[in-house]
């Protein structure tokens, strides 16, 4: 996740492992997903999209 926050121009916010920090964190991310992959993320193995 670090990773991720410093790519996108981001600082960590919080503390390091601390649930609640760590949640937040992620949810900044979420804007920078590649939502046109949510089908086959939440398609389950053997099932056609």
């Amino acid at each position: 996740m670090a990773h991720a926050i410093e790519f996108h121009g981001l600082a960590l916010e919080g503390h390091h492992h601390r649930g609640v920090d760590d949640v937040r964190n992620m949810v900044r991310l979420l804007p920078f997903m590649d939502w046109t992959l949510e089908a086959e993320l939440l398609t389950p193995p053997g099932e056609d999209l």
